[in-house]
């Protein structure tokens, strides 16, 4: 019998200290209680509990928009620049006048539509109160007065248009509604006048006609002897006609009621209305000067027989231009 002497190596011999079954059944289970454990992390701060995405962002710049923490609606002073929401010609502070501002308080809600326009927290509109009268309207309830235009409803508790238009053409043998008289009748407002054609009142339109008369600006009384200021004027009434536009107008300067002294003049045409003139220099004392404008009859075409002149102290000049 042949014996064999050889050694098999086991597979424990090869693949070293083996581990027992509970050990590593027990490493698997704790990482799957790692990997669920930081998923429900992810899951919980990237999903079920995420910061405000833009939108949420946005509006929230809105109730808040000038980052003082306080609600637009309590907050006095919305852009926080200072200015009282009442006082502020740009409420939200987005460069836009409120006059010209399609949302003046920057709270998302286009002006007419939004009850509260200055995010006082006091409505200029809309529905009242459980036992009063609307926000636009005056009385007591529920006897309620509503603007003109509108009327009150007692369901809604609201005002409401009440259909009836204030001005505009009439209908079909009926007057404007701004009108009063019977068809074609029609009587309309002082500085309006009925056009059949339109079957509406329209603004009247007067020729001007001819100027009466002229205003100077003077150079006033803080200007000193010796310097220079602007005079201009104007003709009335506004939009008048002149006869001649190109008329000189003679506009001179001189120290009342001391002909020795050299009077200062300048011209210009009618229609110019502004010239510059240069006041007498005396450093010595005061001085009382007097203005005169001539040439204007003969820009009016007519012989006004209005003096256009005036006499005004001046203070001494502390030098004289060489």
């Amino acid at each position: 019998m042949t014996i064999d002497d050889s050694i098999t190596p086991s597979r424990d011999a090869d693949e070293g200290p083996s581990f027992p079954k509970w050990l590593k059944r027990g490493m698997i289970g704790v990482l799957v209680i790692l990997v669920l454990g930081y998923g429900a992390i992810f899951l919980s701060t990237n999903v079920f509990n995420d910061g405000p995405d833009e939108a949420d962002k946005s509006d929230l710049d809105v109730t808040l928009s000038s980052g003082d923490g306080v609600l637009n609606g309590s907050d006095p002073d919305i852009d926080g620049d200072g200015i009282l929401n009442g006082d502020d010609p740009d409420i939200d502070g987005d460069g836009i006048l409120n006059g010209d501002d399609s949302d003046i308080d920057g709270d998302g809600i286009p002006n007419g539509e939004d009850p509260d326009l200055d995010a006082d927290g006091v409505p200029e509109f809309g529905p009242g109160a459980e036992g009063q009268c609307p926000a636009d309207a005056t009385g007591s309830y529920p006897a309620c007065l509503c603007r003109v235009g509108d009327e009150y409803d007692t369901q809604s508790n609201d005002c409401i248009a009440d259909g009836v238009p204030e001005f505009g053409p009439g209908a079909e043998g009926q007057c404007p509604a701004d009108a009063t008289g019977s068809y074609p009748a029609c009587l309309c407002r002082v500085g309006e006048e009925y056009d059949t054609q339109s079957n509406d009142c329209i603004v009247s339109i007067e020729p001007v006609g001819e100027c009466t008369s002229v205003v100077i600006n003077w150079p006033a009384k803080t200007v000193k002897l010796g310097e220079s200021a602007e005079v201009s004027w104007s003709f009335m009434p506004a939009g008048c006609e002149l006869a001649d536009e190109g008329a000189q107008l003679t506009l001179t300067v001189e120290v009342n009621a001391n002909s020795n002294i050299p009077a200062e003049s300048v011209f210009a045409s009618a229609a110019q209305k502004r010239a510059t003139l240069t006041l007498p220099c005396l450093t010595d004392r005061s001085r009382t000067l007097k203005y005169e404008m001539t040439g204007v009859d003969e820009a009016f075409g007519y012989v006004t027989g209005v003096p256009n002149s005036k006499t005004q102290d001046h203070a001494q000049a502390n030098s004289c231009p060489s």
